[in-house]
């Protein structure tokens, strides 16, 4: 008998098959992504934004010493992700400032999201699409990294998903309700990244190609007052925030000096198809979009239609094309591949033998490459930051200042004054001074830095020659064995 995917009659053996491989998928993935939490490398932003929680709960503001001299960000930062950094908070004051509470936030909101997903797929009578929709997620690389770090994609993604769930059900039922509360989501979204605007965009967009014009108005006015209280802490400190603002780390206000926009969008393929880890779902999702019509008939139409928004805007917003980002999409994109999959591989309107083989092998091509990842990542390149960094911190006196690569938070932020590494890139960029050792030894003695920590990265980035007499007037005391870690110190 032919593979279930070439039969032309699916029958309850075939269905049993492909319930077992989806089955089978989705454990091994969770599985992998269980082992490969623990221990994970440290992602330079969560550093940052950690610090950032750590003063909220400590001083009730947030504020950055790892950037200290900065546009003012060691007093107050008035530029963040405001909504990631006031939920995360919650947390860290009840269990602790430590990586491992701060990296239940993305775990956390990846569970409620398929909790989601599966609510969603129960209203549409199709449970067994809820399990293979969160299995391609899973099996994009981009995805299962995001889930293992502290950053707002995740927690975007919940808001963004949920004001998408409530918009279809408002749409099916007329319960304002569900409007209000999609309102409330997309707003949240906003709250937590400047990028949640694309769920904002979508839902406008298919409320008026659905003719809800009366609706219209209340979902943007009531996503926009929720998106507002960013600035509750900005009134009275206009001029800093504007600074930051203007000036700061980010590249947001560039991004929207006409025609930048039109150039971000017309570029966008440059993050979806950027690199292995993002071109297989890319690929699957565009296929599905050219070759499954189902997925434009008019009950399907305003997903198909929200997806295309979220694209086109997200395109609008970026002119970096890092495939973080993309992240926010991917629920949607593993949505309409499954839809594909069970309508054009497995359904009663299926494609052409030699379509489905095409299909099929795309599908495996795929899931071996995204499980590889996990496997990689599961089993490769763990780091015990805060061992490495409380071996670190036994050999120096506390509560001294020490410029340091910003991971060394985690979790040495209470007992030292630490400044980042990065910090002083950036001055010395500033200045228009090169950066080198010379220039970094100055500026930590303007600082009265008694400790300078140098991993391998920034070895490599300062040029030098000799590790031991590289940093005078800072003496070389050792190298750590576990990451490549210089610790200098002031004589």
């Amino acid at each position: 008998m032919p593979p279930f995917y070439l039969n032309n009659d699916m029958n309850i053996r075939d269905r049993n098959i492909q319930r077992r491989l989806v089955w089978g998928t989705a454990i091994i993935m969770i599985t992998l992504l269980v082992i490969s939490i623990p221990r994970y490398p440290v992602d330079v932003d969560e550093a940052w934004l950690g610090e950032q929680v750590h003063f909220l709960v400590e001083d009730g503001v947030v504020r950055s010493e790892l950037f200290t001299g900065i546009l003012q960000y060691d007093k107050q930062l008035f530029v963040y992700h405001k909504g990631l950094i006031w939920f995360t908070s919650l947390p860290v004051a009840v269990l602790g400032f430590d990586l491992t509470v701060l990296r239940l936030v993305p775990l956390v909101c990846f569970i409620l999201l398929c909790w989601m997903l599966y609510l969603y797929y129960k209203e549409n009578s199709n449970r067994d699409a809820f399990l293979l929709t969160v299995a391609l997620l899973l099996l994009c690389p981009v995805f299962f990294h995001g889930i293992k770090i502290f950053r707002p994609e995740l927690p975007v993604t919940l808001a963004g998903f949920a004001s998408f769930s409530f918009l279809m059900r408002y749409l099916r039922a007329g319960d304002v309700s569900r409007l209000v509360l999609s309102s409330v989501c997309a707003g949240l979204a906003i709250l937590i990244h400047l990028n949640g605007v694309i769920f904002l965009g979508a839902g406008v967009m298919v409320l008026l190609f659905a003719r809800r014009w009366k609706a219209v108005l209340p979902f943007g006015v009531i996503s926009i007052a929720v998106a507002l209280l960013y600035f509750v802490d900005v009134l009275g400190h206009q001029d800093v925030f504007f600074m930051q603002l203007q000036n700061g780390l980010s590249n947001a206000v560039a991004n929207v000096d006409f025609p930048m926009p039109v150039k971000n969008l017309l570029a966008e393929h440059k993050r979806l198809l950027r690199k292995p880890e993002i071109i297989g779902i890319t690929v699957l999702f565009v296929l599905s979009l050219i070759l499954n019509r189902s997925q434009w008939k008019p009950q399907n139409r305003p997903v198909g239609i929200y997806v295309i928004v979220l694209v086109c805007m997200m395109g609008l917003l970026h002119h970096s094309k890092t495939v973080k980002y993309s992240i926010l999409q991917f629920p949607f994109f593993a949505m309409i591949v499954s839809d594909f999959v069970r309508t054009k591989l497995t359904g009663q309107d299926r494609l052409h033998k030699w379509g489905r083989v095409i299909v099929f092998v795309l599908l495996v091509g795929y899931g071996l490459f995204g499980m590889g990842y996990a496997v990689k990542t599961a089993f490769e390149g763990k780091q015990d930051i805060t061992a490495t960094n409380r071996h670190l911190a036994a050999s120096m006196e506390s509560d001294s200042r020490v410029i340091a690569p910003l991971s060394f938070v985690f979790n040495e932020i209470d007992h030292f004054d630490i400044m980042g590494m990065v910090a002083a890139r950036t001055v010395m960029e500033r200045d228009g001074l090169p950066f080198t050792p010379e220039n970094v030894c100055r500026y930590a003695v303007a600082h009265n830095v008694s400790y300078l920590i140098i991993n391998d990265y920034y070895v490599e980035q300062l040029g030098i020659n000799s590790i031991r007499n590289g940093f005078m007037p800072y003496r070389f005391m050792y190298l750590t064995t576990c990451g490549g870690y210089h610790l200098y110190q002031h004589y």
